[in-house]
């Protein structure tokens, strides 16, 4: 069976103006990895694409336990993470989860990452890639880079940032016009699959924009020619009665 995805950018606000359609290729990304990672549950494979997703026959016995709660972090005083320290076994499990990203799920090789991170047990606030770790108030220059206040989005609170970028530039050159979408289709599956990732580990994850994109993308390291394209947040809620149970109604 296949599953064809529609775009329609003209359905969101007009105060999105250009960036409808990058939110749109984001969500495609996030609808993308949603189904792959929950064709499972129901006895399926299933395999993405930028115009869809594939479904074969699978095994019953591979299903995923039940899907956790989740949080937007949102709370009676805007958008905040609980300020105790975060366990390191929960930063553990989050960077697991990058690693080992379902098969099927979309990707780009040009994609690259930065993990901001702050009030971890066991880890020193930092920027943190596969193999270098940089020292600093990390997560402080994450909130500088940020259009709201604390007030109404501590973002300097938070126990995790995940920032994503690529040398746009090189990849359409490198691959046609296309290579842009599929950058941020890409962007938007690590994006969901570590929600969920997030949500096992008792954490909130989302996504965030009104970002100086090029102080963050200096902040976080990354080359002159690389542009952002993602940003989530990650920590635990301070108060769980927002979250909210994706689960099916009745076990499939």
């Amino acid at each position: 069976m296949r599953l064809e995805f529609v775009r329609r950018p003209d359905r969101l606000s007009a105060g999105y103006g250009q960036f409808a359609d990058a939110l749109t290729e984001l969500e495609v990304g996030h609808v993308a990895g949603a189904l792959v990672e929950n064709a499972p549950r129901f006895g399926l494979r299933a395999f993405a694409d930028g115009d869809g997703v594939t479904l074969e026959p699978g095994d019953f016995r591979a299903a995923p336990g039940k899907l956790p709660k989740r949080s937007s972090g949102l709370g009676p005083r805007g958008l905040a993470a609980d300020p105790r320290p975060l366990p390191i076994e929960t930063l553990t499990a989050f960077v697991k989860a990058m690693e080992q990203i379902p098969e099927g799920t979309l990707k780009h090789p040009a994609l690259q990452h930065r993990l901001a991170v702050h009030n971890v047990v066991g880890a020193r606030d930092g920027w943190y890639t596969v193999d270098v770790r940089r020292a600093g108030p990390a997560m402080e220059a994450v909130q500088d880079c940020h259009g709201h206040s604390r007030a109404v989005m501590d973002v300097s609170g938070m126990n995790l940032a995940l920032i994503m970028a690529a040398d746009v530039s090189a990849a359409v050159e490198a691959g046609g016009e296309g290579e842009y979408s599929a950058l941020l289709r890409a962007a938007g599956a690590l994006g969901q699959h570590l929600c969920t990732a997030a949500a096992k580990a008792g954490m909130f994850c989302r996504p965030l924009r009104s970002f100086d994109d090029t102080a963050l993308e200096a902040a976080a390291g990354f080359p002159l020619s690389h542009s952002l394209l993602y940003v989530l947040l990650a920590g635990r809620p301070k108060v769980t009665g927002f979250s909210y149970d994706l689960s099916p109604l009745e076990a499939p």
